[in-house]
């Protein structure tokens, strides 16, 4: 996977924008306010929630030249299968199953990870769903939940999807709760709220990000597509094998993920936390459907606890026969 991340994946015109701000940054010691990129009437006036990539992005520019870009690209897609991994061995010790599922999600994975701020994102939510499946799945909560809110004062700073991994965080402290977990609920709680606060240190950028992200709409962008739109690019034609694979291991995982749950679901009064958790991933795995960027983050953070409901409905299963 490492050598596909460094020598098989193309560099973002994007890219080029966010190393003209990192050099912008690294000259001027300061946070940029506007965006003096943009040429034309429109505004220029810009949320900078991505500065702190760009400064990244310039200095591994500026430190390996060419090279700087594929190994930072080639890094944060290695951490994040890393994390991957150990989320998969949490549910199982097939090692053949574990690493066929990372060559799949990293074969995804590369559909994005063309170095944009995006692919630090890839990483610190492969790192929250981690700790929020470790304590699910194992009633273990880590010592290393003490660094999200350094993570998110980076991370509001970095790119957008921040937003997406907050609800991890409110599901984490809700599971602590009912599970009447004491220390890790009061542990999680300065967590959310320390990580709130780091909110409040770029609430006016935060706030712009929100405003701008409501007129994402006025112009077409193709990442933003729904998924049918991105399924029907062609009207129709040769509809199957226009379809990129990405889309097609997406469905795989929807498929197994609605087996896994019927289950559960038919037992709700006594799976109460499953299916709190089941909603959870399952609306997270929907968000494709709206905004077909979504769909390898999706992957990423859906098909291990897809895994998991398998594994449930294998026990089940075997429990019913055995029954008979």
């Amino acid at each position: 996977l490492g050598f596909y991340f460094f020598w098989a994946l193309p560099t973002s015109s994007d890219t080029y924008w966010h190393l003209s701000v990192g050099r912008e940054v690294a000259m001027t010691k300061h946070i940029p306010t506007q965006d003096n990129f943009v040429y034309g009437s429109n505004p220029t006036d810009y949320p900078s929630t991505e500065w702190l990539a760009g400064l990244i992005f310039y200095w591994f520019s500026q430190t390996f030249g060419n090279y700087g870009m594929p190994i930072l690209r080639t890094a944060l897609g290695t951490i994040t299968i890393i994390l991957f991994y150990k989320t998969l061995k949490l549910i199982t010790k097939n090692e053949w199953l574990v690493c066929t599922s990372c060559m799949v999600t990293g074969y995804v994975l590369g559909y994005r990870l063309f170095d944009r701020p995006e692919s630090f994102s890839s990483a610190f939510m492969a790192l929250i769903n981690f700790f929020l499946l470790q304590y699910f799945l194992k009633n273990k909560i880590s010592n290393y939940i003490f660094l999200l809110p350094a993570i998110f004062l980076a991370w509001i700073n970095i790119h957008a999807y921040f937003v997406l991994s907050l609800p991890f965080l409110f599901l984490y402290l809700f599971l602590t709760a009912i599970t009447k977990n004491i220390k890790g609920l009061f542990s999680l709680a300065i967590v959310n709220v320390l990580v709130l606060l780091t909110f409040l240190t770029r609430y006016k950028a935060i706030t712009g990000l929100f405003i701008a992200s409501s007129k994402i709409y006025e112009v077409h962008i193709g990442e933003f597509d729904t998924l049918w739109q991105r399924l029907l690019i062609t009207n129709g034609f040769d509809l199957f094998r226009q379809i990129s694979l990405d889309i097609y291991v997406y469905f795989l995982i929807f498929i197994f993920f609605i087996i896994g749950i019927f289950p559960i679901i038919l037992k709700w009064k006594k799976n109460l936390p499953n299916i709190i958790v089941g909603c959870f991933y399952l609306a997270f795995l929907l968000t494709p459907v709206k905004i077909i960027r979504l769909l390898s983050p999706a992957v990423l953070i859906g098909f291990p606890y897809t895994l998991n409901l398998i594994y449930l409905y294998q026990k089940v299963s075997e429990h019913n026969l055995v029954y008979l």
